[in-house]
């Protein structure tokens, strides 16, 4: 063994160790991308949308929403909206869920949340809560 073994045994670990490793298999992706805009007195939008094939060909997507209002007098409105979808390979196997998620926050306490899921068309729950001011 000469001294030149020990170096190069270390920069064959050192390769292995930085080497980029993919964790997805030569037939599946992934992207995902999110934009926020804010309009600096407090409102915001955030939106994320992101999209996977793996390798039997099945495409899922999603997209999450978020908008926050503020107004003048401290009320507050925050909006979430999630739709997905899950396609596997072929014809007309398309699954989709859309989730609603809406809260209002008055300044003088008061609170009204609603609620909605709708899977491949048809709602499967609504609820709407309001809290009175304490």
């Amino acid at each position: 063994m000469s001294n030149k073994s020990p170096l190069i045994a270390l920069a064959a670990v050192a390769l292995i160790s930085t080497a980029p490793v993919s964790v997805f298999a030569a037939d599946e992706s992934a992207t995902s991308k999110t934009k926020i805009e804010d309009d600096g007195n407090g409102n915001y939008t955030k939106k994320t949308t992101s999209e996977k094939t793996d390798a039997a060909g099945t495409v899922t997507e999603q997209e999450n929403t978020t908008k926050v209002k503020k107004d003048s007098n401290g009320n507050v409105e925050r909006n979430m909206d999630s739709k997905s979808s899950i396609d596997p390979k072929g014809l007309f196997n398309k699954t989709t869920e859309e989730t609603t998620d809406e809260t209002k926050v008055n300044a003088d306490g008061t609170k009204k949340h609603k609620e909605k899921t709708t899977v491949n068309g048809k709602t499967v729950e609504e609820n709407t809560t309001e809290t009175p001011s304490k």
